[in-house]
C-alpha cells in the first residue's frame, strides 16, 4: 500500500492587505486530505497482488472569506424623502430629476421638465417604493464620511469590512478493480461530493440583510458507477459501464 496526506494552508496573519482594501479582510484556507492504495491480501487467506487492487481518498476544503472593503451606492437619507438636490456626477456636477408625467413630443423625440428643486414629491411614490424605503431606511446609510453635495456623498458611500462567507467542500472516494481473468477486468467506484456556502457569526459580506445577495447553500452529489470490461478478441474490447 501507498499514501499520501498534504495540507495547504492560506491565512490573512501571513498575507499582505489587498489592494483595493482600507483594511487587512479575513482570509483563513484550509486543503486538507489523504489517499491510500494498493493490492487487497488478507493473510493465509487471500493475495490479491497482480489481481485485486483498493484506492480511497479523501479531501477537505475550508475557506472563509471576509469583506474586502467593497463599496456601494446607497441611497442618502434626504434621497428617502425624494429629495435630490445633493445629487451629482462623478466631477460634482449637478444632475436634475426629470419628471416623467411632463413628457411632451418635440421634433423626433420627447422632452420632459425637471421635478422643482430637485425633489420627487412623496404623493407621486409608487406603493413598492414606499414599502422598500420603510424595509431599508434605517439599516442602509452611507458611512463614509462624505459631505453632501459631493461625488463621495452619492457614489461608493456605503464601505462593508464585516462579515465572512464559509466556503467549504467535503469529498471522499473508494474504487476497487478486479481481474477476473486475462480477458475480464470489472471495478467499482463510489464518489461522495458535498458543498456548503454559510455565513460567519457577523453575517455574509456585502450590504446588510435582508439586501445581501448572498444565500445559505448545500450542494451534496453521490456517483456510483461500475464498469466491465470485456476483451473479445485482440483488436476488439467491449466496455460496459
Amino acid at each position: 500500500f501507498h499514501g499520501t496526506v498534504y495540507e495547504f494552508l492560506r491565512n490573512d496573519a501571513l498575507d499582505a492587505r489587498r489592494f483595493f482594501e482600507d483594511q487587512k479582510g479575513k482570509y483563513k484556507q484550509h486543503d486538507f486530505g489523504w489517499s491510500v492504495g494498493g493490492p487487497v491480501v488478507i493473510p493465509k487467506i487471500y493475495d490479491g497482488r497482480n489481481r485485486t487492487f483498493l484506492f480511497a481518498s479523501g479531501e477537505w476544503f475550508r475557506n472563509r472569506v471576509g469583506a474586502g472593503s467593497g463599496r456601494f451606492s446607497v441611497p442618502t437619507p434626504e434621497m428617502y424623502n425624494g429629495d435630490f438636490r445633493n445629487w451629482v456626477d462623478g466631477n460634482g456636477r449637478f444632475l436634475p430629476i426629470y419628471d416623467p408625467a411632463t413628457t411632451t413630443p418635440s421634433g423626433s423625440g420627447f422632452v420632459r421638465q425637471p421635478f422643482a428643486n430637485n425633489q420627487v414629491p412623496q404623493a407621486r411614490f409608487a406603493t413598492l417604493s414606499r414599502n422598500y424605503i420603510g424595509l431599508v431606511r434605517d439599516i442602509l446609510r452611507p458611512n463614509n464620511g462624505a459631505a453632501p453635495g459631493t461625488s463621495d456623498y452619492v457614489r461608493s458611500n456605503y464601505i462593508n469590512t464585516t462579515g465572512t462567507v464559509v466556503d467549504s467542500w467535503t469529498k471522499y472516494s473508494m474504487k476497487g478493480d478486479h481481474s477476473i481473468g486475462p480477458n475480464d477486468r470489472v471495478s467499482f467506484l463510489y464518489n461522495h461530493g458535498q458543498h456548503d456556502l454559510t455565513p460567519g457569526a457577523e453575517g455574509f459580506p456585502g450590504l446588510p440583510a435582508p439586501l445581501v445577495d448572498r444565500r445559505i447553500d448545500r450542494q451534496n452529489s453521490n456517483v456510483i458507477r461500475g464498469t466491465y470490461d470485456k476483451v473479445i478478441t485482440p483488436p476488439i474490447v467491449n466496455h460496459m459501464f
